[in-house]
């Protein structure tokens, strides 16, 4: 019996469980699109022609991504890091890069977070 399951997942954040892993799943298609501007929408992803604001661009603002020099390694400076290291691809197994920033959680789920832990910690 033939199962065809469609995921059409605009964030690009689904993973399915490869049964053949490392190796291609024969059973599985993956095709990738470009969102539409209401998809876009959706994700809360706007140009900045919509919102009316100019771009900012690396050199107008020192906070956005920015080389940081070996030896300056501060928390305060991994905020306008990105990170690199070696993972394996979800798809094929096999060694690839993965980029990751440091990132801030918003104020109440922050809260929400230090009350869970508080919680598992008792």
């Amino acid at each position: 019996m033939l199962i065809e399951q469609v995921f059409e997942d605009i964030s690009g954040n689904s993973f399915v469980e490869n049964p053949y892993a490392p190796l291609k799943d024969p059973g599985t298609e993956v095709v990738r699109f470009v969102r539409s501007v209401d998809q876009d929408h959706v994700l809360g992803i706007y140009s900045s022609s919509e919102v009316g604001v100019e771009p900012v661009t690396v050199s107008s603002c020192p906070a956005l991504l920015r080389k940081i020099e070996e030896g300056d390694f501060t928390l305060e400076d991994l905020h306008g890091e990105v990170l690199q290291f070696t993972t394996q691809c979800p798809h094929c197994g096999r060694e690839c890069q993965t980029n990751m920033k440091v990132t801030s959680i918003l104020y109440d789920m922050q809260q929400e977070w230090q009350s869970v832990m508080k919680l598992t910690q008792s």
